[in-house]
Parts: C-alpha cells; sequence; structure tokens
C-alpha cells in the first residue's frame, strides 16, 4: 500500500508538470521497475489504470449531465475565442463526448478486428492528406497505432476476465471523482459564501464540467484556464457573491492541484526509489514505450479454457516493437548508472565528513 501510494503520488507530480499530463506514466513505470515491479506487470497496471479510470469519468459525466438537464440548471456563461462565442457548457459537452467515443471505441476496436484496421488505416490517410504525417512515416505511425490498440485490446480482456477486481476498481474512482468534485462547494463555503445545501450537486455538475473542458486544453496542470472556466463556470451561480470568486478559486486550486503537487515533489525527493529529475528522460512515445514489451513474440497468455499456453502473434511489427524496446532498456540503464554514481559520490562524502 505504501509504495502504491509513493508511485501515485510520484505519478501525480510529473503529471502536474508537464503538457497534457504526459510525464506520469513514465515516471510510474520508472518507478515500478526502481520498486521490483517488471516493466510488463508496470505497463499493465497503468493501461488497466487508464481504461477504468475512463469508464468512470464516463459514468460520472453521465450522471452529472443527466441531473443537470432534468433540473434545467445547465451552465448558461460565455466565452469569446478567436472572435466566436461559445457557450461553456458546450465546451465540457465536447470532452464529454471525446471521452465517451474514446470508452467506446476501446470496447470496439478490442473485439472487431475490422473495425480496428479499418478507422487506423482511415485515420493515417486523412493525417497524411492533411500533412500532419510525412509520407516515408505513414507505416511507422500505421504500426504504431495498431499497437496501442492491441495494447488497449490485451489490457481490457484482462479486465472483463475479472469482473469484480474491475467493478471494484471503478467504484474506487467513482468516489475519487465525487470527492474531488466537492471540492469547489467547500471551497465557498470556506470563503463565508451563502451557497445553501440545495445546490450541493449542482456545484458537483459544474466542477465536472470544468474537468471535461481543461483536460482538452494541453497546458501542464492546466494553469490558467481552470481558474478562467471556473470563474465561468460557477459566476453566474453566486449571485450577490461574486466578489469573493477569487478567494474560492484559491482554496480550490490549492487544495485540488497545488497540494497534491507540492507534496508529489517531497515524495519525489525523500522517497529513495523515485526517479531524479536530472536522470530521468521520457520522450513523446511514453504511452507506447512503457506498453510496448507486450507485444512480441514472446509475451504469452493462459488460455482460459484449456490452462494452456499459447502466443499472441503480432505480424510486421517486430522490428519496430524490439527496437522501441531496446530504446527503453537502454534509457533505464542509462538512469540506473546516473542514480549508482550519485549513491556513490554521497557515499564518498559521507565517508569523508
Amino acid at each position: 500500500y505504501s509504495q502504491s501510494f509513493f508511485n501515485f503520488m510520484i505519478g501525480r507530480f510529473f503529471a502536474g508538470i508537464t503538457p497534457s499530463a504526459s510525464g506520469g506514466q513514465f515516471a510510474q513505470a520508472y518507478t515500478f521497475n526502481k520498486q521490483g515491479v517488471s516493466l510488463a506487470n508496470a505497463s499493465s497496471i497503468l493501461v488497466m489504470m487508464f481504461i477504468t479510470y475512463q469508464i468512470a469519468l464516463t459514468f460520472f459525466g453521465i450522471g452529472t449531465l443527466t441531473y443537470s438537464c432534468l433540473t434545467d440548471t445547465l451552465p448558461s456563461s460565455a466565452i469569446n475565442i478567436f472572435g466566436i462565442e461559445f457557450n461553456v457548457f458546450s465546451l465540457s459537452l465536447i470532452g464529454f463526448g471525446l471521452t465517451t467515443i474514446l470508452v467506446i471505441f476501446i470496447f470496439i476496436l478490442s473485439f472487431n478486428k475490422k473495425i480496428h484496421h479499418g478507422i487506423v488505416n482511415l485515420i493515417v490517410r486523412v493525417m497524411a492528406f492533411c500533412h500532419f504525417i510525412k509520407k516515408d512515416r505513414i507505416e511507422e505511425k500505421r504500426i504504431a497505432f495498431n499497437a496501442k490498440i492491441e495494447i488497449f485490446s490485451i489490457e481490457l480482456k484482462r479486465l472483463l476476465s475479472n469482473i469484480k477486481i474491475m467493478a471494484i476498481v471503478i467504484f474506487l474512482y467513482l468516489i475519487i471523482l465525487l470527492i474531488s468534485n466537492m471540492i469547489p462547494y467547500y471551497s465557498f463555503k470556506a470563503s463565508n459564501i451563502d451557497f445553501g445545501y440545495d445546490k450541493f450537486i449542482t456545484s458537483l455538475s459544474y466542477s465536472s464540467f470544468v474537468f471535461m473542458i481543461t483536460q482538452l486544453i494541453p497546458i501542464p496542470g492546466s494553469s490558467g484556464s481552470a481558474e478562467l472556466f471556473f470563474s465561468l463556470m460557477f459566476e453566474p451561480l453566486l449571485g450577490a457573491n461574486k466578489d469573493l470568486l477569487n478567494s474560492s478559486i484559491i482554496i480550490w486550486r490549492s487544495t485540488s492541484f497545488y497540494f497534491g503537487l507540492i507534496f508529489g515533489g517531497l515524495v519525489l525527493i525523500l522517497y529513495h526509489e523515485s526517479p531524479k529529475l536530472n536522470t530521468l528522460h521520457y520522450s513523446d512515445r511514453t504511452l507506447l514505450e512503457i506498453q510496448v514489451i507486450h507485444l512480441n513474440n514472446e509475451y504469452i497468455k493462459e488460455n482460459k479454457n484449456d490452462k494452456k499456453q499459447e502466443l499472441i502473434n503480432i505480424e510486421d511489427v517486430e522490428e519496430y516493437f524490439e527496437k522501441i524496446k531496446k530504446d527503453l532498456e537502454k534509457n533505464l540503464k542509462a538512469n540506473n548508472r546516473s542514480l549508482i554514481k550519485e549513491e556513490k559520490r554521497k557515499k564518498r562524502n559521507d565517508e569523508k565528513n
């Protein structure tokens, strides 16, 4: 339990300081490795966490959207972006829609190979046509997209083989989402804003809408954008208490983001199995890198019916995966060497003292 907690806080810190929280997963994979968990198991854990979290987020979003629609409490504020006025609720719908589509796609693409390959080929062609992908990298990107979907397929099937555990994890994530979205309500209370208990669920919904918007913005910790959309979302709800909105925002951001960031930084500094800022190297392929160990011919899964072992064959990608795997192993070895040198240096200094 303690190792899991420290691992989570380290991931929280790196997710908070990197765009779109891209550094959190790699930092957690590295920490797992230092804790004695193999990269194969670490990648399984991280992918399962991602899948179950997205499912819980979808359920929570459906609940808050349904409540707001039934009680006619949808936010009405608007924001001007490049001269076009957008209702903030419409932006939150986009975020919710992308999350829902992602969950649906994970399920559909995991169990239907024809749709899987058809959609991947379509995405690659469109990106190549729009010049987002260079012509000489089309095949590489196609393999990378197929690899990511294959990873989700493997882990989703593994989760579905143990429905009870999957349900428990999703339930725990729902509790986390409930508690985190309660923070704005009590931030208003702490600022002496007369916010009645009848607005408790409305506050939960608005907080959820803010998160749906900010997850679309690739800024470390959603700094600036989170405060802006929080203000736009809640200001009409406060009535005569708008002057106290800024103090509520400070309390909300301090407890929901900065406290975790600072505490995660302390864990990073003090926990002896954590990565070091000057030795941790991560690239723009983090999600694929930490999972790729699953996708070589040596990966074995247990057949549920006859308990025999069978190989999962991934066609045409062995060389590509092997290259990424070697890059990751080289990266981890470099980190370990740096840490060993640092420990030896500290030991020599201690002996001199």
